[in-house]
């Protein structure tokens, strides 16, 4: 319910700017997110490919050795967070270089501005803000890892007392930079 208004807004200025864009200014297209789409599948396919891969030797060092149901939940537990410890590492490196590569980033987090300047150049001419185009695809691509998490927690992931907060969790996720993608 909350995310309604903010995904209406984010609808309104994709309709303004894609009417109004400047020339030469190529406003984000629903059709872009065909990026985000892969990236989920992908990155749930990777997840239980890691998983596989991984869970003889977590199971082998867990900290429960009962030969049992538990100590496989721990081998499978484990290699989950190895699987996105690994996906985060390469995401939050390839945010920061493509945030590297443009004018939003302080000197004072290896960019090249003062702190108003770099935050200035996020709102120049807002909605027609040049972002290069590194930076809208890393939005894509961070945003189908957080959609694919979101399908994988409704349809196979086991349901557990914090069922409700994280959905909350990955749905306001989704909204935000799937919505602040759509709207540039």
């Amino acid at each position: 319910m909350i995310a309604v208004p903010f995904l209406y807004y984010s609808m309104i200025v994709h309709d303004y700017g894609t009417k109004h864009q400047p020339e030469g200014f190529e406003f984000p297209k629903l059709l872009d997110f065909w990026r985000t789409l892969v990236v989920a599948v992908g990155t749930q396919i990777s997840s239980r490919i890691v998983i596989k891969l991984t869970s003889s030797y977590f199971y082998s060092i867990a900290k429960v050795k009962d030969g049992g149901e538990k100590q496989e939940k721990y081998a499978h537990k484990a290699g989950s967070n190895f699987h996105d410890m690994i996906m985060w590492t390469v995401a939050s490196v390839t945010g920061y270089q493509a945030l590297l590569a443009s004018q939003h980033l302080p000197w004072w987090m290896g960019g090249h501005d003062d702190s108003m300047t770099a935050f200035e150049s996020t709102m120049t001419n807002n909605p027609f803000c040049q972002f290069p185009r590194v930076v809208y695809l890393w939005f894509i691509y961070t945003f189908g890892i957080f959609f694919g998490e979101l399908v994988n927690h409704l349809a196979f992931r086991e349901r557990k007392n914090d069922f409700g907060e994280m959905l909350i969790h990955h749905l306001a996720t989704c909204f935000l930079i799937g919505g602040s993608a759509y709207a540039n």
